[in-house]
């Protein structure tokens, strides 16, 4: 899960406890920059540019912690994901 130096304290909890994968998905194109979130936003959907717009806008207020977990649990997920990825054997390996 995230990083384990990010104490989860009741009201950080509770901050977490709702959050749907769109405001996931917010958190990390607010950190991304104006220009490699441009960038991904070309290939959504308007509808799904509209309800990742109206994300980012409820998460503007989020705490840093829970900036910080939301942004530790992906990176979690890409390392999971690298090390599933390399176990798998290549067809010139097999």
């Amino acid at each position: 899960m995230a990083d384990d130096s990010i104490v989860m304290t009741d009201k950080l909890r509770a901050e977490l406890a709702g959050i749907t994968s769109t405001q996931r998905a917010a958190v990390l194109m607010l950190l991304l920059g104006e220009e490699q979130a441009a960038e991904i936003i070309k290939y959504l959907s308007p509808k799904e540019v509209q309800a990742l717009g109206a994300a980012m806008v409820q998460v503007a207020n989020f705490t840093q912690e829970a900036v910080n977990y939301v942004l530790d649990e992906f990176v979690d997920h890409l390392k999971n994901q690298t090390t599933s990825a390399s176990v798998v054997p290549t067809m010139s390996s097999a």
